[in-house]
C-alpha cells in the first residue's frame, strides 16, 4: 500500500513540476520580447488570452474553406504560411504618446516561407529595397516592415510612412532593443488582461477583457496637476446623440484620450479648460460647389461650376477657448462649419441656426466618451461604420479622479455577436 502510495506522490510531483516548467518557460518567453528601449507607450495584444476565449471562433476561421473574406483570408494566411513565430502576446511600441505611429518586432522561424509569403503579398504598388542591413517594403501609405534573417519590424502609422532607413536602423540596431520586463511596473498590466494600453512606467493605462459580447475597459491615468472634486461640463443628453465627448482635463494629460478620438488632437486647442464635440442622429443639408472639367473644340480646358445641396451629419464643437484663439474644426475640409460665441465660450456647428441652450452643470466626471452606432447618421453610412452599425456597437468610456492626481478609467463595447 505504502508503494503505491508513493508512487501516486511521484506521479502528482512529476505532473506538477512539469506543468511549473511549462508556466515558467510560457511567461519567460514573455518578458524576453523586446521593445525598443525609448519606447513611451506599449500596446499588448494578448493572443493567448484571446484564442482561449475564443477556440471555436478561431477554429472555425481557420478551418473554413467557405470564408473568403480579404480580413479571414489575410488572418489564415497570416497564421499558417508566412513563417513568423506567433508569440503568446503581441508588443506595439510608440516612440512618443503623442505620434500615431506604432512598431513591432517579430520572430522568423521560416525565412524561406516568410519570403514566398511577401513574394505573393506585395502588389506592383508596393515600394521596396534591399541593403547589407536587411529589405524594406511599403505596403501602402499606412503599413511598412524591414526584416532580415531573424527578425521583421513593423510600422503601422495614421502618417506618412517615412523612408526606408529609419525602420533599417532600427532593425539593425539590437544595442536599442530591451526585453518588456525592462520597463518599471509592466507587470501590473501584463498578465491578466486582453489588450492593454500602458506608457513605459505604468502610471498610465488602460485594460480591454473580452467577456462574451462586452468588452470590458478598466485602468487608471496620473494627470501632472491636482484634480478638483467636481467639473465644469455641458449639459447634454448623452443618450440621444451619435457620439458624445467631453474633456476637462489638461490636453497635454490627455495623450491617450485624444488617440481615441483623434478630432480631439487636430483641433489644435491646448489651453482650454474645457471642450465637448457631439455627433447627431439626424441630418442637415449644406450647399457645395461642384468643379468639373472638360475641353472645347480646340482642346482648351473648360471649367464647369455646380452648385449642389448636400445631406451633412449635425456636429458640434463647444469649447470654453477665448473667441481670439484660433479654433478649427476636425472636419473643416468636408463640412462648412458656423461658429457662434456665447457667454461661456464658442460653438462650431454645421448647422446654421443654434437653437439649443448651452447650460453649464457640475460633474464628478471631466472626461466622457459615448458612441452609439445604433444611432449612426446616414451621412456616415460607410466603410468601417457598416459592420458597427451591423453589430449594433455602443462604445461608452469615462474618467472620474480617484485620488489628488489620478483618474479611474471605465468602460464598456456591447455589440451583438
Amino acid at each position: 500500500m505504502k508503494k503505491v502510495f508513493y508512487i501516486i506522490v511521484i506521479i502528482l510531483f512529476i505532473i506538477f513540476l512539469g506543468g511549473w516548467l511549462i508556466h515558467y518557460l510560457h511567461r519567460n518567453s514573455i518578458v524576453k520580447q523586446e521593445v525598443h528601449r525609448d519606447s513611451k507607450a506599449i500596446l499588448i495584444l494578448a493572443l493567448d488570452n484571446i484564442m482561449l476565449k475564443n477556440t471555436d471562433e478561431i477554429r472555425t476561421l481557420l478551418t473554413n474553406e467557405d470564408d473568403t473574406s480579404s480580413s479571414a483570408d489575410q488572418l489564415k494566411e497570416l497564421a499558417t504560411k508566412s513563417g513568423l513565430a506567433i508569440p503568446p502576446k503581441l508588443f506595439f511600441f510608440a516612440l512618443t504618446e503623442q505620434s500615431g505611429t506604432w512598431y513591432a518586432f517579430s520572430k522568423i522561424k521560416d525565412l524561406s516561407a516568410w519570403e514566398s509569403y511577401m513574394q505573393h503579398r506585395v502588389d506592383k504598388d508596393s515600394e521596396d529595397s534591399s541593403t547589407a542591413s536587411g529589405a524594406f517594403i511599403k505596403l501602402n501609405s499606412h503599413i511598412a516592415l524591414a526584416y532580415n534573417k531573424e527578425q521583421v519590424l513593423w510600422q503601422f502609422s495614421n502618417n506618412s510612412i517615412p523612408d526606408s532607413s529609419l525602420l533599417l536602423n532600427m532593425l539593425a540596431d539590437k544595442g536599442n532593443r530591451r526585453p518588456i520586463r525592462y520597463f518599471r511596473g509592466i507587470e501590473k498590466v501584463l498578465w491578466d488582461h486582453d489588450l492593454v494600453y500602458t506608457s513605459d512606467n505604468a502610471d498610465k493605462y488602460i485594460t480591454a477583457n473580452i467577456q462574451g459580447n462586452e468588452i470590458l475597459l478598466d485602468g487608471e491615468w496620473e494627470v501632472s496637476n491636482p484634480l478638483p472634486p467636481r467639473f465644469q461640463v455641458r449639459q447634454i443628453d448623452t443618450a440621444k446623440h451619435a457620439l458624445v465627448c467631453w474633456n476637462a482635463i489638461a490636453m497635454t494629460d490627455s495623450t491617450l484620450l485624444s488617440h481615441l478620438i483623434r478630432p480631439l488632437r487636430e483641433l489644435g486647442i491646448h489651453t482650454v479648460d474645457y471642450m465637448d464635440f457631439v455627433v447627431e442622429k439626424k441630418s442637415t443639408t449644406q450647399l457645395d460647389t461642384a468643379i468639373t472639367y472638360d475641353y472645347d473644340a480646340d482642346f482648351n480646358t473648360i471649367e464647369k461650376r455646380e452648385i449642389i445641396e448636400k445631406e451633412v451629419p449635425v456636429i458640434r464643437l463647444f469649447t470654453t477657448a477665448s473667441s481670439g484663439e484660433a479654433i478649427h474644426s476636425p472636419f473643416q475640409f468636408f463640412y462648412t462649419f458656423y461658429p457662434k460665441t456665447i457667454d461661456q465660450g464658442i460653438i462650431l456647428s454645421t448647422q446654421e441656426e443654434i437653437s439649443e441652450d448651452l447650460v453649464l452643470r457640475e460633474s464628478n466626471t471631466p472626461f466622457f466618451f459615448r458612441a452609439d452606432f445604433q444611432q449612426w447618421p446616414k451621412a456616415w453610412t460607410f466603410g468601417p461604420f457598416v459592420a458597427l452599425q451591423q453589430k449594433k456597437m455602443v462604445i461608452s468610456l469615462q474618467g472620474q479622479p480617484s485620488s489628488e492626481k489620478t483618474l479611474h478609467i471605465r468602460g464598456k463595447v456591447l455589440s451583438e455577436k
